[in-house]
């Protein structure tokens, strides 16, 4: 899956029904950041430090979490098929989430 080990499909699968469930951008974004701490917390990392979720600009908000999966934003924006909210990698390792 685009570089993602099989050990992270679980993490993948509950980001892609994390971007699903949302009716927003932001509501997406704070679903798919709650999803990426409990993944941090569960390998051993702090997800204050590691992981943020925040509105860039005026209805685009950005989740990002570098230390993570590889590649995991463009996997999870491929994945999903959520057409009220539009989901994009910025980098490979932060999903932006903004009205399509």
């Amino acid at each position: 899956m685009y570089g993602i080990e099989e050990d992270h499909a679980d993490f993948l699968m509950k980001v892609r029904t994390a971007i699903e469930s949302g009716k927003t951008p932001e509501g997406v974004a704070k679903a798919v950041h709650r999803v990426c701490c409990e993944a941090c917390k569960q390998w051993g990392m702090n997800p204050k430090i590691e992981t943020f979720c925040r509105q860039e600009r005026l209805g685009v908000w950005k989740v990002s979490w570098e230390s993570g999966p590889y590649q995991w934003a463009i996997a999870a924006s491929l994945s999903h098929d959520n057409r009220a909210v539009l989901c994009e990698p910025y980098w490979s390792f932060d999903l932006e989430c903004s009205v399509p």
